[in-house]
């Protein structure tokens, strides 16, 4: 699996492995550690590096909670490759106005665009369309645009 985030962090401690599993009457991604239990969004000691997570399994995801690395999911916005969304104009300008790595999610109807950011940000988990914010995302390597090493925020 090639993606410029395996290239930025796979040496860090912050990957783990997923599965999707049905809770509360939902599909979700759910964490395991390279040790085959379930991983912890707050325990770094269930986490490995990216190298080790690979070799377990191809579902690779990483921990977004040191406030380095935010990653915003738009869910069901792209047809044939192309953003349909009704505000595909605020979707385009947020790719091209902050510095980042964006890739097309596992679905193939999605975006994931993560976010080097220079100073710790606080962000709640948010759960409302058409942007999401998670602590554990599983990625693709589907690449749309390659990532720039900070952020910048043009207002």
């Amino acid at each position: 699996m090639k993606s410029p985030l395996i290239k930025k962090y796979g040496k860090e401690e912050r990957w783990v492995n997923w599965k999707l599993e049905t809770v509360k009457g939902r599909i979700t991604k759910i964490p395991y550690g390279v040790n085959g239990k379930k991983a912890s969004s707050t325990d770094t000691s269930t986490w490995s590096t990216a190298k080790v997570a690979i070799a377990k399994s191809d579902k690779l995801g990483i921990m977004l909670t040191d406030k380095k690395l935010v990653c915003i999911d738009i869910d069901h916005v792209l047809e044939n490759g192309k953003i349909v969304s009704d505000e595909k104009e605020k979707i385009a300008d947020l790719i091209l106005s902050a510095a980042s790595y964006t890739e097309i999610s596992q679905s193939g109807t999605g975006l994931h665009i993560f976010i080097a950011v220079t100073e710790p940000i606080e962000i709640t988990h948010h759960k409302k369309a058409p942007f999401e914010i998670y602590k554990l995302f599983g990625i693709s390597a589907r690449q749309e645009k390659a990532m720039v090493p900070n952020r910048t925020c043009v207002r």
